[in-house]
């Protein structure tokens, strides 16, 4: 009796501490599809990169960076975009070949596709911290949303 009254109250405390992180990042992205271009550079910034392809699609492209003080190699691949035919975002992944500075990671790349007309058609991410908090969505989803 006296292990099942303790088992019992070990089980409460770790369910009492155990806690869950909602991650709105792709959820916040999405809100964009259909959107204006210019309205998602107001709230997040001037893109990192611009890709233009051959059919007037542009791909405007958004990079997280995380410093890493270590000496040694950054930890994950580098991440490119590149148009398809179609007009879409492709993303690419290139093995780590110690190219970026040895301080420097990039934690997640997010391309946004706009067509001509200045509407957001198609919406990619990649990397290994695309993560958004409450407040992050809050802040980056598009306001006519």
């Amino acid at each position: 009796m006296r292990y099942d009254i303790i088992g019992l109250g070990l089980i409460i405390f770790l369910t009492s501490c155990a806690t869950t992180t909602t991650n709105y990042y792709t959820k916040t992205i999405g809100t964009w599809r259909g959107g204006n271009a210019n309205t998602l550079v107001k709230t997040w910034g001037m893109p990192d990169d611009k890709v233009v392809g051959a059919n007037g699609n542009t791909v405007y492209v958004y990079k997280t960076s995380s410093y890493n003080p270590s000496l040694g190699p950054s930890p994950g691949p580098t991440v490119g975009v590149n148009i398809s035919a179609s007009g879409r975002p492709v993303m690419i992944t290139d093995p780590n070949t110690n190219q970026w500075s040895r301080d420097m990671s990039i934690s997640c790349v997010t391309a946004f596709a706009v067509n001509q007309q200045g509407i957001i058609t198609d919406i990619q991410s990649r990397g290994n911290h695309c993560y958004g908090s409450e407040s992050f969505a809050n802040q980056m989803k598009n306001p006519a949303s």
